[in-house]
């Protein structure tokens, strides 16, 4: 997945020496944060470090979450969950994987894939923002719901 493309994708790092709170709004390329963030995340590919600890809600296409996350967390597409994370709140996915070792305290939601891009993100809720709204997708939340089973 190294494909290159046209668009001004970039790359963004937040170090473990920084503090960061309120909204962070991202639409395209990836976030790594390794600082502690309190706030709202929406993002397009959110990389979450072993030095971050995060609270507060995350909207984004896709996360890799190796460090702390206290919230709600929706993706799009896909939440890796690696063998140091450690996470509480609510997670609505299509897809998910937990490493051996995660900490997960989660009520889970797994949905169907939408039937838009997944590159796309008009349909993550969000405050008002810069991103800019696709009227044409605007059901795609959710739907599916409840066609995940339990767990314990």
């Amino acid at each position: 997945m190294s494909n290159k493309k046209k668009s001004n994708q970039s790359t963004s790092f937040f170090s473990d020496s920084v503090l960061l709170e309120g909204k962070l709004v991202n639409e395209s390329g990836q976030i790594r944060l390794d600082s502690s963030f309190e706030g709202e995340i929406f993002a397009d590919d959110l990389d979450i470090g072993q030095n971050a600890k995060v609270k507060g809600n995350i909207s984004a296409n896709n996360i890799t979450l190796t460090g702390q996350v206290e919230g709600d967390v929706t993706t799009i597409h896909k939440i890796d969950i690696l063998s140091d994370a450690k996470i509480s709140g609510t997670i609505k996915t299509c897809f998910l994987t937990i490493n051996d070792g995660a900490l997960v305290d989660s009520e889970i939601s797994i949905s169907s894939p939408p039937n838009n891009s997944v590159k796309e993100m008009p349909n993550l809720k969000k405050p008002s923002s810069p991103i800019k709204e696709n009227k044409d997708t605007n059901e795609v939340e959710n739907k599916g719901e409840n066609g995940g089973k339990g767990g314990e």
